[in-house]
């Protein structure tokens, strides 16, 4: 506990670990693994930790899999995390509800 009796709890520390490894391994694929252009760390960090640790080093994985062949890792980076997080994210609901009450008004004629 601190000294204002709040206890704290690990995850900090391990958010932190988990972008010293995300971070370890962009820069190893930076260097070691063929790709077209460089991945931005900074602008796909924040997306990888939100899908969490698993699924960030699956794309990672996949990425180098397929590194000859993307032109754009970063993008491929922030498109599969967003895919992974539900496909629009910022974007914006684009699909239709299950209720539309102008349906419901017309079938009972109101």
């Amino acid at each position: 506990m601190d000294p204002k009796g709040v206890r704290r709890s690990g995850n900090f520390a391990k958010r932190n670990s988990t972008s010293t490894k995300l971070s370890r391994k962009i820069g190893w694929l930076n260097n070691h693994a063929g790709l077209q252009e460089e991945i931005r760390f900074a602008d796909v960090k924040e997306l990888l930790a939100q899908v969490g640790d698993e699924e960030a080093f699956m794309i990672l994985q996949n990425l180098e899999k397929k590194a000859r062949d993307i032109q754009k890792p970063t993008n491929y980076i922030i498109s599969s995390a967003r895919n992974s997080l539900g496909g629009n994210r910022g974007r914006g609901n684009r699909t239709r509800p299950r209720f539309w009450p102008s349906a419901a008004l017309h079938r009972r004629g109101g």
